[in-house]
């Protein structure tokens, strides 16, 4: 499963159920139609909605808790329309995962912070007692894209009802009961607007552990997420291995063989040092000057690892693929849309030092939003194909540039921004694909 938690239920069991929560003969959007035509996915929408009403019940008694869960789902749904718009992507385990987080939810009263706690987003935690004090092991995902934003597995220290996740001795996490729910916040708390001088140490470029997570039955989250990439290759180090040495060509000091043995066998070299190594994420920071380099494992597209080189003023990305044999790794070029949801925007050039990176959260791009720039990267494909000296190849290219109305996107282009002129999310990915559509 493509970045997604595996729920095994052991408390808590799904009812049998057939046929999607809603009726087939007045199915309007795209999303619907899918899941109509195909039997497994129908059988998966109506269990997702027999369990998220079973958990609601169950969180009858916080009204809080269920207006949260009413929040997650509808993030799913958004995350689930993005996806059915992205070549390659197994829906049938992604819907299952959500089936399976709703029936784990555990309605039971719950004293204080011990248990397991999870989102349907993979974000997680697991505390625990541990002689007189308490173990917390927690992952938040970056956005819709399931790849891990923090960890955290360092010291806490009891304050009245709340865990504090401490830095030496310096408050940087707060774990707390909110009702039935935990929150994770990092410290110190920031005013609206706001943003952080430097990154947490438990935590990748741009990500923050906020979440808000609901309480699941024991055994039924899995602790670490499988990898996209599927074997021989076990996890991100082994990767990082592939990774051929031009992978650092945009960072100021570049990567040569020595260092990159030295990072393999010791986790830092002359002018390197891996900050954080997870099976599906490692942060390379600099030992001078600033600069992050983060590998990690993307869902879209069959799996694809991702090398984000985020620098002052500059964020650049590159994609790999595994070859079939999973002795290499070469450059892969994913879908316009693909590309444009998954990278980091601030909805400038990228160049404004004033404006932090942060990735398009892709709950709040509109789908006519989405289906756009699908159609622009078929536009920029067909743009691109030769037909000179073959008449029937010409008028196949043609065709299509006029049946995807590629003429009138620039027209499109200019309304979409006047419609959406308070949507930042939304901006950013008409931003994104110009950039996008320039460099190729």
């Amino acid at each position: 499963m493509l970045g997604r938690a595996v729920f095994l239920l052991s408390l808590v069991s799904t009812p049998a159920f057939a046929g999607a929560s809603f009726d087939c003969q007045k199915a309007v959007t795209a999303q619907e139609k899918k899941i109509c035509a195909d039997p497994v996915l129908s059988d998966l929408d109506g269990e997702i909605a027999t369990a998220y009403k079973g958990a609601m019940q169950r969180l009858a008694h916080d009204k809080v808790a269920q207006a949260a869960l009413m929040k997650d789902q509808r993030s799913f749904v958004a995350e689930r329309n993005t996806y059915f718009g992205l070549s390659n992507f197994d829906m049938k385990p992604f819907m299952a995962g959500q089936r399976d987080f709703l029936a784990s939810i555990d309605g039971a009263p719950r004293n204080g912070l011990v248990g397991l706690w999870a989102d349907s987003s993979t974000s997680r935690a697991t505390i625990t007692r541990e002689g007189r004090g308490f173990k917390v092991w927690a992952k938040t995902v970056d956005g819709p894209r399931e790849v891990w934003s923090c960890e955290w597995d360092e010291r806490v220290k009891p304050q009245g009802e709340a865990l504090i996740g401490l830095d030496g001795e310096e408050p940087v996490a707060r774990f707390a009961r909110k009702g039935a729910l935990l929150e994770m916040k990092d410290l110190p708390e920031l005013a609206p607007g706001k943003t952080r001088d430097s990154l947490p140490a438990h935590c990748g470029p741009n990500g923050k552990l906020d979440a808000v997570l609901f309480p699941v039955a024991e055994k039924s989250l899995a602790t670490t997420a499988p990898t996209p990439l599927a074997a021989p290759v076990k996890d991100i180090a082994e990767l990082f291995r592939l990774l051929p040495l031009n992978a650092f060509d945009m960072t100021t000091d570049g990567l040569d063989d020595k260092e990159k043995a030295d990072l393999v066998a010791k986790q830092e070299s002359p002018s390197w040092k891996i900050r954080r190594i997870s099976p599906d994420k490692m942060v390379v920071t600099p030992k001078v000057g600033a600069g992050t380099v983060t590998l990690s494992l993307r869902p879209f597209e069959g799996g694809v690892l991702e090398v984000h080189t985020q620098n002052m003023r500059v964020s650049s990305y590159q994609y790999f693929k595994l070859t079939a044999d999973g002795k290499a790794v070469q450059p892969h070029a994913p879908a316009l849309v693909a590309q444009v949801l998954n990278e980091a925007t601030n909805g400038s050039d990228g160049t404004d030092a004033e404006l932090p990176f942060r990735r398009i959260d892709a709950a709040k791009v509109p789908q006519e939003l989405k289906d756009y720039v699908v159609t622009r990267g078929d536009c920029v494909h067909w743009a691109g194909e030769a037909g000179e000296g073959n008449k029937a190849r010409s008028a196949e290219i043609a065709r299509n540039v006029k049946r995807l109305g590629c003429d009138g996107l620039d027209a499109k282009d200019k309304t979409f921004r006047a419609k959406y002129k308070g949507n930042d999310d939304a901006l950013a990915v008409l931003n994104r694909v110009k950039e996008l559509e320039a460099e190729r």
